[in-house]
């Protein structure tokens, strides 16, 4: 008994001294230094088309305890598009003691585009006819490919009993937060089979700011009637285009004939200057 009363009051001074040496080693002891990482340059400029490892070209990490820490350094996140074709990408990396730490820099997409539209065939409807756009309209883009699911459309005044020419705005946001915008004229009119008939190589074509611009490149062929044969011979077509090819905006041309019954007929190309 006597025994166990001195080393009882020893083992209890020496888990004192065990405790108190924990809790100093660990004041000031413990790594709370977070890493560092660094960029050769604060602007990475790659393209829509590599693997996001790309986005790792240039960047290092160190940390005072674990030393080089750059093959642990992960993308984080890439926000949405900040500009026309950039956006922000932010790295994380830990060390041994899960200390973090975070920076971001500015990507630059060299061959990023806007999402663009596709019209398949002409948005003319019989009046009083159903109008239903979503089988004559696509959407795509680098990013994401097929966006046509996204497709939003909307229109004011749109009357499929009354015969006239009706805006509708078509719209489509990709995956980077950038929004693409058209508006492509609707015709709703009441054809016969003695009205003539305008055919046109595209309904809707995007041109470079500068560059050339012919009409009469998109006519294709005309016919006197739904019966007559398809003809090339398009110098009787009327042609009035409004497009500037100098200015960025959306601009339509039109096409008119009339056949030697006295029955005409338009078509209506819309060109996207950007």
């Amino acid at each position: 008994m006597k025994l166990m009363k001195i080393i009882l009051p020893l083992l209890t001074a020496l888990a004192a001294v065990i405790y108190g040496g924990i809790l100093i080693h660990e004041r000031f002891y413990t790594d709370t230094e977070p890493p560092q990482i660094l960029f050769e340059s604060d602007t990475i400029t790659v393209s829509v088309y590599e693997p996001e490892e790309i986005l790792l070209t240039g960047v290092t990490a160190t940390d005072t305890q674990d030393g080089d820490l750059t093959g642990s350094v992960m993308v984080r996140s890439i926000s949405q598009l900040i500009g026309g074709n950039s956006a922000k990408v932010s790295y994380i990396v830990f060390d041994s003691s899960d200390n973090m730490a975070t920076a971001s820099r500015l990507v630059v997409y060299s061959d990023y585009t806007a999402p663009r539209f596709a019209v398949t065939a002409p948005l003319v409807y019989e009046s009083g006819n159903t109008v239903v756009l979503q089988d004559r309209l696509f959407a795509s883009d680098v990013i994401d490919g097929d966006l046509s699911g996204s497709i939003r459309l909307s229109s004011e005044n749109l009357n499929n009993y009354v015969e006239g020419i009706y805006d509708i705005s078509v719209m489509v946001t990709n995956s980077m937060g950038d929004t693409a915008k058209v508006v492509l004229p609707v015709i709703i009119r009441s054809d016969t089979d003695q009205d003539p008939v305008l055919t046109l190589t595209e309904q809707l074509i995007y041109l470079e700011q500068g560059a050339a611009f012919e009409p009469g490149d998109y006519l294709d062929t005309v016919r006197e009637t739904v019966e007559s044969p398809a003809s090339h011979d398009t110098g009787s077509v009327s042609i009035r285009s409004e497009v500037d090819p100098q200015t960025p905006g959306t601009y339509r041309v039109f096409y008119t004939y009339e056949n030697e019954r006295g029955r005409d007929t338009e078509a209506i190309l819309t060109v996207v200057v950007q």
